[in-house]
């Protein structure tokens, strides 16, 4: 069921152009709007619909020594409005990923952590308000693209503990960037990845979901 859609358009209500086009990930806040991150040009919108002009948020001091296309990848979002944000590499000169949180219009980072064998982080979801998942994914000629699933427990903003649940065969999935979560009538958590084709057509959008264990 889709249920907005719309084009986005920059702080001043145009149509994107250029590397002001690269939006990576999406968090809806409650019934306020959304919160969208963008590469290349390293930034986070704050739009209240889909369809309306953009709001520029501050930014943290770091955002400048993001990477080329390896910027804010992922967002994720707790239920007070506590916005976290990961890039896809580590700021230039550093070896571990920030992860950053906003919250009363101020950044500031929690805690960090090393992603190590190549991997990327893509996207991220907040199970509750003590464990944050992230998607993984990292690719070769030999191995093709490969992807994985951690989870990171908190207490207090600082990381107890991080687990890998799930990585994939080299070759067994496409190119997975996209980490959404839902819950049945039964409590039961489901983790929603959708691939991007690069507009490829050697590549294929997929949706795969699984069931996290309590």
């Amino acid at each position: 069921k889709i249920l907005e859609k719309g084009q986005l358009s920059s702080s001043k209500g145009e149509i994107l152009t250029g590397k002001n086009t690269d939006s990576e990930s999406i968090v809806k806040i409650d019934k306020r709007g959304y919160y969208i991150s963008f590469e290349s040009n390293n930034r986070i919108m704050y739009h209240e619909t889909l369809k309306s002009p953009g709001k520029f948020i501050p930014e943290h001091s770091d955002f400048d020594k993001l990477l080329f296309n390896d910027g804010i990848e992922a967002l994720a979002i707790k239920d007070n409005g506590e916005l976290y944000a990961i890039p896809e590499l580590p700021p230039k000169g550093k070896d571990f990923h920030p992860i950053y949180k906003f919250y009363n219009n101020s950044w500031t980072i929690i805690d960090k952590i090393k992603i190590d064998q190549g991997f990327k982080i893509v996207d991220a979801e907040m199970i509750d308000d003590e464990n944050l998942m992230t998607l993984e994914r990292k690719f070769s000629f030999y191995d093709g693209f490969k992807i994985r699933l951690r989870r990171i427990k908190f207490e207090k903003d600082i990381i107890k503990n991080s687990e890998i649940l799930l990585e994939s065969l080299p070759w067994e999935y496409y190119n997975f960037e996209g980490l959404g979560k839902w819950k049945d009538s039964n409590g039961n958590i489901y983790l929603t990845l959708v691939s991007d084709n690069q507009f490829s057509p050697l590549l294929k959008t997929e949706v795969k979901e699984f069931i996290l264990n309590k």
